[in-house]
């Protein structure tokens, strides 16, 4: 799929505006109406192609300066490591609140934030 180049929207130091062909006169994404965030398109996209290549990254050797070929994992790998990661982060503040294992009642968010 090309993207629709918004007319005259070029400006000095920029490119065009580039928008999804199936909305060119808006920015709202209505063919998908269950999905209204982020998160709800990795976890969409886990349950449509488990399989496709999602995350890759270039290994760097440094004994020969050079990066090699991508190697990337799926979505449901990335899905699986997201899982164990917000499940240890909640194991963590479990134990430091001297609370057994075991379900929880939980209703507070689980992130982490970086600099990219």
């Amino acid at each position: 799929m090309k993207s629709y180049i918004v007319p005259n929207s070029k400006k000095p130091g920029s490119s065009h505006i580039l928008r999804n062909p199936k909305n060119v006169d808006n920015l709202d994404m209505n063919y998908l109406p269950h999905i209204n965030t982020a998160y709800q398109i990795f976890w969409n996209s886990v349950k449509l192609a488990p399989n496709s290549q999602y995350l890759g990254h270039r290994p760097y050797d440094p004994k020969t300066g050079t990066y090699g070929p991508y190697e990337f994992i799926t979505y449901a790998q990335a899905a699986t490591r997201i899982t164990n990661l917000g499940c240890g982060i909640v194991h963590i503040n479990q134990k430091s609140l001297g609370k057994p294992d075991g379900p929880i009642q939980r209703n507070f968010p689980v992130a982490m934030y970086s600099n990219n």
